[in-house]
């Protein structure tokens, strides 16, 4: 069996160390281009021209490459990517379409639709609430959960004297990063001793506003920016408390590495987080924007240690059995043989 991926990272790990035959081919090498511009100047007519003479390319080229190398499985890693599957239907080439995204209606997700139940073999969701926004794709179809690799260091050494809280996570508006430090602000006028820290990289308006409301706030000296940290054994064993209180994040992986390492997560209850959080289990849920009920919940672990060491536990358990590596990859092995004979018969 010969796969086509569209990037490196932990996926192609998995293959090649499981001695498939494989090769990376990034979606920019094809030139696949964006329009920038909307309207009906001449500006914004050319470049809706070039966008379609790139998809037309890419679909050609992609075709030209399938030939070539004769896959057994093509893998398109996003509802984006239609171009892809497009061509590895015209090769006779059975395709797996994984969707991360959100449904959001409208036309161009019908049309997607459309396209899913067109060209795809089989679909994977990587949360059920992803796919209860698809009504209409044909089966095959399962939820798989992205994987992680459970750290086999102790899970929490020790009990910090002054709960160390973050967010972790590209700092944007949409991520709830100001009603992060609206919690802090909650929890410093109670009086409750705790760090609380950034981490991750944003643009340079998002943070430029994000410190200019910490001084509105009086808080510019209670919350630091610790910057982008690419190692999780560095960011997870260096705090007590994840709070995530994004707006929307289909299958968020801070999350599921917390989890790993022991760490309580407070989240918002949206997309599917419900499905990695175990309310008052492995951490507790709130509804995006309550910043009441979150400063409540968060105040709870600040002042009951052994309660933050309990759910620690429970979601490192939870991690385990959900975002283990080895059985993500016998399920995806699994789809990709299916569908590989399935197209066989």
């Amino acid at each position: 069996m010969k796969i086509i991926l569209p990037r490196d990272g932990e996926l192609k790990e998995l293959i090649a160390g499981a001695g498939i035959e494989h090769i990376v081919v990034p979606i920019r090498t094809f030139g696949l281009r964006k329009r920038k511009f909307q309207g009906f100047g001449i500006l914004s007519c050319l470049q809706a021209l070039h966008a379609a003479v790139s998809r037309f390319l890419f679909v050609i080229r992609s075709y030209v490459l399938i030939k070539k190398e004769k896959p057994d499985v093509i893998d398109v890693n996003s509802i984006e990517f239609t171009y892809a599957a497009i061509a590895a239907s015209l090769s006779g080439v059975p395709c797996i379409w994984h969707i991360h995204e959100k449904c959001i209606g409208g036309w161009r997700h019908w049309l997607k639709e459309k396209w899913l139940r067109i060209f795809a073999n089989e679909v994977i969701f990587i949360s059920k609430s992803i796919r209860t926004g698809y009504k209409n794709i044909k089966e095959p179809n399962s939820v798989l959960y992205n994987f992680f690799e459970i750290p086999k260091l102790p899970a929490r050494v020790e009990i910090s004297a002054k709960p160390r809280l973050s967010i972790v996570g590209l700092i944007q508006p949409s991520k709830g990063v100001f009603d992060f430090v609206r919690i802090c602000k909650r929890l410093k006028d109670n009086e409750l001793c705790f760090s609380a820290t950034f981490i991750g990289g944003g643009d340079p308006n998002t943070l430029s506003s994000l410190k200019t409301f910490l001084c509105d706030l009086d808080m510019e000296k209670g919350i630091n920016f610790a910057g982008l940290i690419t190692s999780p054994h560095d960011i997870y064993c260096n705090i007590d408390i994840l709070i995530h209180p994004s707006y929307i994040d289909s299958l968020p992986r801070v999350i599921m590495e917390a989890m790993a390492y022991g760490v309580p997560v407070v989240a918002s209850r949206v997309d599917g987080i419900p499905e990695m959080v175990v309310h008052g289990k492995s951490g507790y849920l709130f509804e995006a924007k309550d910043i009441d009920t979150a400063s409540l919940y968060v105040k709870e672990l600040i002042e009951d240690p052994s309660k933050r060491t309990e759910m620690g536990k429970y979601a490192r358990k939870r991690a385990r059995e959900i975002f283990d590596a080895d059985a993500y990859y016998d399920k995806l092995l699994n789809i990709y043989l299916r569908s590989f004979q399935t197209s066989r018969l």
